[in-house]
């Protein structure tokens, strides 16, 4: 995710810590590890502030259903040069930013001042 999308998932996750991640089965065989802002009661608890990653899950060729519901996806051909720019923003996980803030703030909480 971009510093953005870090920036505005921490807002509205609000001041509560993630959750542990939960694993939950889809059915048909398929056993998955969820994001930490998923909940089994009530889904995505950030999804209207939810990175590109998430958005596209589903959506393009690269990125298909795990279950094959969705409609068929977008081609990579017409997708990948949007995501090419976004690539360039300097993309890390939503733990590796809330290291580089409590790196940066001296604490290991992530709490900005």
């Amino acid at each position: 995710m971009s510093r953005c999308e870090f920036e505005a998932v921490r807002a509205a996750a609000g001041a509560g810590t993630p959750g542990a991640r939960e694993t939950v089965d889809l059915g048909e065989g398929l056993v998955v590890r969820m994001c930490r802002f998923w909940r089994t009661e009530g889904g995505c608890t950030v999804y209207d502030a939810r990175p590109l990653v998430c958005r596209m899950m589903g959506a393009v060729e690269w990125m298909p259903c795990p279950l094959g519901k969705a409609p068929p996806p977008a081609a990579a051909a017409d997708v990948l040069p949007h995501w090419l720019a976004y690539a360039i923003d300097g993309l890390k996980t939503y733990e590796a930013w809330e290291a580089a803030e409590a790196a940066r703030c001296g604490d290991s909480g992530g709490a900005t001042p």
